[in-house]
């Protein structure tokens, strides 16, 4: 509530801000519109959950914890059902998942497995000083470090204690090897596909090659010894498109829905635009922040729509596009602006509004409509090939649900 009162205030003193004062308030300002969007949304999705009766997985943890303080029979049950608890991988539980262990590991039957130096789940609430209060709210415990490394070699090792010693509260511990390999090399690429062309070039320079295999064979090294991991599946594809340039053979595991990429998602915004602009709120949100309209004018376009409709179901008309052909009326500093995307989505609609599928995702593809394919078209990065690649096979997609 607090929090809510100091937004409202916030967003009254942005309302009364001149053009320079917006530009010097730029992070303030979109600070406060993220939070009040939020805000809204999470009111609604809270009334969705009461209206249909269901949780989502933080709210089981949080019941089951309201439950088990408020309700000592039924702590009981399940502390005597529960008589021996492991957890693994502990330096990722956040505050409720460790409050949950340490209700139903009362008895002091608890062991928990982890290690401080892998803690990569801060994004949910996760925390470095896990293992510290384990140790202070559970009594006799007993540690055990297991410190010998089967997977690394003693140069990765080593050079990973480099940045974990700069951890703070990091548990002291030492780990080793018996492992040797080679030295730990670090590249920094000078350009966009440095990384990718310093890859693929080294597995060509190795192929061939002589090694000595796991059975103390000698070998030699083909397309099949070769492993690329990738911490995002949007690199994967960076480096499957890069491996096709090069006529390099490969299998991509976690392979992309082209439906899901960015390139992809908006051309299947205009689609719906077109078809139906005046129920297709979601979709002018989008086209907007991509066209760069600002987020507070994003939501006072969205709010005087709300003001008329509210909780808009799924194919009822939002006004959001009315507002926007009538941004007049409107407190919002790019009107021009706005008035430009209605002018071309008008233009569209009379245009292309009685095409076939494929006539009206071809204007929107190759056309300036969207302007999608001449934007991959200007620079040949990875990326660009990739997303134009995709374009070309939605319009062959396009063509083939024609000729069903």
């Amino acid at each position: 509530a607090e929090f809510q009162t100091w937004l409202d205030a916030k967003s009254d003193e942005i309302d009364k801000m001149s053009g320079d004062e917006r530009v010097n308030n730029a992070e303030l300002i979109e600070y406060v519109t993220y939070h009040i969007e939020f805000n809204k949304v999470y009111a609604m999705y809270e009334k969705f959950q009461k209206d249909n009766s269901v949780y989502d997985f933080d709210d089981l943890i949080k019941k089951a914890i309201d439950l088990l303080k408020n309700n000592q029979l039924v702590l009981n049950s399940y502390t005597q059902k529960y008589k021996y608890i492991l957890v693994d991988e502990f330096q990722d539980n956040n505050f409720g998942q460790y409050e949950l262990v340490r209700l139903l590991g009362q008895n002091g039957n608890v062991m928990v497995v982890g290690d401080d130096n892998q803690l990569v789940m801060r994004f949910q609430g996760a925390r470095q000083a896990n293992f510290a209060e384990f140790k202070k709210q559970f009594a006799n415990v007993q540690e055990y470090h297991l410190t010998e490394n089967f997977r690394s070699t003693k140069e990765i090792i080593g050079f990973a204690n480099l940045f974990l010693e700069n951890i703070d509260d990091r548990i002291d511990k030492e780990n080793k090897t018996s492992r040797a390999g080679e030295k730990v090399q670090i590249v920094r690429p000078d350009k966009e596909d440095g990384q990718t062309e310093f890859i693929i070039n080294t597995i060509r320079s190795m192929l061939g090659k002589e090694y000595v295999n796991k059975d103390g064979e000698k070998d030699k090294y083909g397309y099949g010894d070769f492993a690329i991991l990738s911490r995002k599946r949007s690199d994967g594809r960076r480096f499957v498109s890069a491996l096709k340039t090069y006529d390099v053979p490969s299998t991509f595991v976690g392979d992309y829905n082209i439906f899901d990429t960015a390139v992809i998602s908006e051309v299947l915004l205009w689609i719906h635009i077109i078809q139906s602009p005046n129920t297709s709120g979601a979709y002018l949100y989008k086209l907007m922040t991509i066209s760069g309209i600002d987020d507070l004018n994003i939501t006072r376009i969205n709010e005087a729509a709300d003001a008329e409709v509210r909780y808009v179901e799924t194919g009822q008309v939002d006004k959001v596009f009315e507002k926007m052909k009538n941004c007049d009326s409107l407190q919002i500093t790019q009107k021009a602006e706005v008035k430009g995307i209605v002018k071309k989505i008008e233009d569209a609609i009379k245009e292309y509004g009685n095409s076939t599928v494929a006539e009206m995702v071809s204007k929107i593809i190759y056309t300036d409509l969207s302007g999608l394919y001449k934007q991959c078209s200007i620079y040949d990065t990875t990326e660009n090939r990739l997303n134009v690649m995709m374009l070309n096979k939605f319009y062959e997609l396009a063509l083939e649900f024609e000729n069903l």
